[in-house]
């Protein structure tokens, strides 16, 4: 999965990163 994290909120992020886990 391709992610421009600079252009993600703090929430997106820890979204994905529970996504990524």
């Amino acid at each position: 999965m391709r992610l421009a994290s600079a252009e993600l909120t703090n929430e997106e992020r820890t979204h994905i990163a529970e996504f990524n886990k």
